[in-house]
């Protein structure tokens, strides 16, 4: 008998324990809302949407989209943490290089929740940290991204599956276009930069001849 994929992935999800399956679908829920939220924050960025949704809104969905993606995150990291079938005790989800699961991989996830979270927490601090200083931390939601990318590719289980692997292409795909489309709005958005035009020499005085001087003493 032929099995269709979907078939074959309900079949193959059959022999896996309920609180596994959990673990791995919040991880993938977490990394889809932290696209979204990237996405969003591209979109607000390069005024893609143009006058047509309020830069307030993309901002409030922008946050929301962190939000939810961190508690996806937190019951990602516990199911993880309380699984019996699996030996990944709670420090080596908290401190990188702690696990013996695919050590580098699961590094890569554990300092990516820990950058997610103080970027999220950078929303509140913002006055008191300054404008300034907010951006340059925010900027680092880009490579807490790569590394949550990363993390779900090496270290995830389901990478091998088709629709998985179509789920990090696309959502890698689509970042990549918009911070490229981003760089392209900034360097046309900076202004070009005019040479000063060169200032007039000056023309010399000419100083009065010996003989003028000569006059003028004899007149005195």
């Amino acid at each position: 008998m032929n099995l269709t994929p979907l078939h074959a992935a309900a079949a193959a999800a059959n022999e896996l324990p309920t609180q596994w399956l959990l673990a791995r679908s919040s991880g993938l829920v977490a990394y889809s809302l932290l696209t979204l939220a990237v996405i969003a924050g591209l979109t607000l960025r390069t005024r893609l949407l143009g006058r047509a949704v309020s830069p307030g809104i993309v901002t409030a969905v922008h946050r929301t989209l962190s939000l939810v993606g961190l508690g996806a995150l937190a019951l990602h990291v516990a199911l993880i943490a309380l699984d019996s079938q699996v030996d990944v005790p709670l420090v080596s989800v908290l401190v990188p290089g702690m696990s013996g699961y695919r050590p580098l991989a699961t590094s890569l996830g554990v300092v990516a929740m820990e950058l997610w979270l103080i970027i999220h927490l950078s929303f509140r601090l913002r006055r008191h940290i300054g404008v300034k200083r907010w951006r340059s931390l925010h900027m680092a939601t880009f490579p807490t991204w790569g590394l949550a990318a990363a993390h779900g590719i090496f270290a995830g289980t389901d990478s091998s599956v088709g629709w998985t692997q179509q789920l990090y292409a696309w959502s890698i795909a689509l970042v990549l276009f918009l911070v490229v489309i981003r760089g392209g709005s900034r360097a046309a958005a900076r202004p070009r930069r005019v040479d000063a035009a060169p200032s007039p020499t000056p023309t010399p005085t000419p100083s009065p001849s010996p003989t003028h001087l000569s006059d003028a003493t004899r007149a005195a």
